[in-house]
């Protein structure tokens, strides 16, 4: 009988994974606490004197304020700077076991281009990757999308220069597909 209830159990687990239905990573699923986050953003910086988010960033002084407050708006909810924190020429090493998934989110860019790259470290996990940048009102706009296939080899790596960059955030998602496999990754956003 144990038995039983134990196979039943995963049965029911393996069925529900399977068949829950995911948010396609090319459809920009921008968690709405960081477009909130932009938009909040866009409101302290016309108090600090800026025009607009892009002009606050560009601005040296401005943009060590806008990343405070940032960083206390983030507090310790899901948007707080840390691990998942896409830190701007800084590598962030992973790990992905699929159905699982990762965001990378990314404080709004003071320069005009960024470039992200993900390279395959190990695993045979395949991953669905979507760029996405927000801008000061909020709204999402999706940049690309990347599989990165379960026979992929590994040293394969996504990397793309993405230009109107300036006031932007950005949002990396990584969609693990398939059941308890791996993907290891390297992700780096570079301005």
């Amino acid at each position: 009988m144990k038995k039983l209830l134990i196979v039943s159990f995963m049965t029911t687990a393996l069925i529900y994974t399977a068949a829950t239905p995911r948010v396609g990573a090319q459809d920009c699923s921008t968690p709405g606490p960081f477009r909130e986050v932009m938009q909040q953003l866009t409101k302290e910086c016309k108090n600090l004197g800026g025009a607009d988010l892009a002009k606050c960033v560009a601005s040296a002084p401005l943009y060590t304020k806008i990343i405070a407050i940032w960083n206390n708006l983030a507090g310790n909810g899901p948007l707080k700077i840390g691990p998942r924190e896409a830190v701007y020429n800084q590598t962030e090493a992973g790990d992905i076991v699929p159905p699982g998934d990762r965001r990378y989110l990314a404080a709004p860019s003071d320069k005009s281009s960024v470039t992200l790259s993900v390279k395959k470290k190990g695993g045979k996990g395949k991953v669905v990757l979507s760029i996405c940048k927000v801008n000061g009102d909020g709204i999402p706009t999706h940049l690309d999308t990347f599989t990165f296939q379960p026979d992929a080899p590994v040293g394969q790596e996504y990397r793309k220069t993405f230009s109107g960059a300036l006031g932007q955030g950005f949002d990396m998602f990584m969609d693990g597909q398939g059941l308890l496999t791996q993907f290891q990754y390297d992700l780096k956003l570079s301005k």
